[in-house]
């Protein structure tokens, strides 16, 4: 799925359960101290899943070609996802 550079540039496959129980636990942490109902946490698997689908889709898909060589679609990208929510102050849920 992605991949992690170890010292000496070597890379390491990350499975997808592994990135999955990263960003989860991330989102779960979030929700959780973040004053949501429990309806609202009962969504952050569905919400990681179709997250690492779209990541899987796009970095098979979304290659460097000769005119945008410069970019390519990484970890990073998805990690942002994640990692948007929690930069942010909670909104209030109605209750």
């Amino acid at each position: 799925m992605g991949q992690a550079a170890r010292a000496g540039g070597a890379r390491a496959q990350v499975t997808h359960d592994t990135l999955t129980l990263i960003f989860r636990t991330i989102l779960d942490w979030h929700l959780a101290g973040g004053g949501f109902p429990e309806e609202a946490r009962a969504l952050s698997g569905g919400l990681i899943a179709a997250t690492l689908g779209v990541y899987a889709a796009a970095a098979a898909h979304l290659r460097p070609t000769p005119k945008r060589s410069h970019y390519t679609f990484n970890l990073r990208d998805c990690a942002r996802v994640v990692q948007a929510r929690p930069g942010r102050p909670t909104l209030p849920y109605p209750t």
